[in-house]
Formats: structure tokens, C-alpha cells, sequence
């Protein structure tokens, strides 16, 4: 019966082993708790629910057609040629040339719809160094550290090579592909640990 007994504590001990405590002030976990954070929220292009219908005469006022149709040449829509009604003069309205997007294959797996954002995910940021971090301190009744920290080069793959090739998704992408470091709040919670800022937000 003893040496059952040791058996269990033994394996219940060495379990453990390794594992870093959410609650941590390391280097260490701070990367795992940014990692988590990022692996969560990707690098997205496009945005609004599908399908979607747009006129294909780019008015310039909010007009989405130039980015609709490259998210579609680099495959991640199809579309179907359509009519839709728009608004004109004395309240009256007129049938417009117009395109009816929706997912292909493809398009439907790096689509992402969440309460906060939606999109296609195409990247994920990495942490490759924490820099440093602050000493965390007391601050409007919440402990928290400023952290800043490096990104690994994001891999370029077939589908971000595409993507950069189209000019109207470049210009949305370059800021946060090129992005080499950032900072970040944490705020230390007595159930989960360390969390980034935005992840507490919306548990509030």
C-alpha cells in the first residue's frame, strides 16, 4: 500500500515538472502568455459577413470592390454577376451592375467571424524575445507590467506572396507583416494569471 502511495505522489509531483505558473514574472512566461495571445488573434485581410453584394462601379465612398475582387483573384472568394438596387435622385431608386461574393473553399477556412473581429487569417505574430518588462506594480487597483518585446520574421508562404502582390491587400498588410516588435499591458488575475490587456477588457 505504501508503495502505491509513493507511486501516485511521485507522478503527481513530477508532472508538474516543467510547467510555468501563470502567475510567473519570467521572461519565460511572458513569452507563452503573448504566444497564446497571438495564436489566438492572427493577421487578417478583409473584413464585413459573406456573401456580399457591392456595385462594381467603385463610387470611392466606402467602396470595398477593388479588395473584394483581389481577395477573389487570389482565391479566396467567387462571385456571380448580379443587379442591385441603389438609392437615387427624388427617393427614387435604380438597378446598378453589381457582384454577389461568397467563400470558396479555401476562402472558408481562413474565415474567421468572432464578436471582436472577422476576416480571413493569413499570419500569426510569434514572440522571439521579450526585451523587458517593467516591475509589475499597482495601478488603478490592478497589478500590472509593461512588456516589450521582438517578433520572429513571419514564414512567407504561397498564399502571403499572392496576397502582397495585390496592391489594395498590401497596403492594409505590410504595417503588421513588416511589424518587428511591439508592447503589450498585462494585467495579473487571481484565476488565470497574466493576461493581455485586450483579453481582460473583454472579460469585463
Amino acid at each position: 500500500m505504501k508503495k502505491i502511495t509513493l507511486l501516485i505522489v511521485s507522478i503527481w509531483m513530477f508532472s508538474g515538472c516543467g510547467e510555468i505558473d501563470n502567475k510567473e514574472v519570467s521572461k519565460e512566461n511572458f513569452t507563452k502568455i503573448l504566444n497564446e495571445y497571438y495564436g489566438r488573434n492572427c493577421i487578417r485581410i478583409g473584413t464585413g459577413d459573406f456573401p456580399k453584394e457591392e456595385p462594381v462601379k467603385d463610387s470611392g465612398w466606402g467602396s470595398s470592390i477593388k479588395e473584394l475582387e483581389a481577395l477573389e483573384k487570389i482565391g479566396l472568394l467567387s462571385s456571380t454577376e448580379i443587379k442591385i438596387e441603389q438609392p437615387a435622385a427624388f427617393s427614387k431608386k435604380v438597378l446598378v451592375d453589381g457582384k454577389k461574393f461568397i467563400l470558396t473553399e479555401q476562402g472558408n477556412k481562413l474565415y474567421k467571424k468572432e464578436k471582436y473581429s472577422k476576416g480571413f487569417c493569413i499570419a500569426n505574430h510569434t514572440i522571439a524575445t521579450i526585451d523587458n518588462y517593467t516591475t509589475p506594480a499597482n495601478m488603478i487597483g490592478m497589478t500590472m507590467t509593461r512588456v516589450n518585446y521582438t517578433f520572429n520574421t513571419i514564414e512567407s508562404t504561397e498564399l502571403l506572396k499572392n496576397i502582397m502582390k495585390e496592391e489594395v491587400l498590401a497596403k492594409r498588410l505590410s504595417t503588421q507583416i513588416d511589424k518587428k516588435s511591439n508592447r503589450a499591458e498585462l494585467i495579473l488575475t487571481e484565476m488565470k494569471g497574466w493576461m493581455h490587456q485586450r483579453d481582460f477588457k473583454r472579460l469585463r
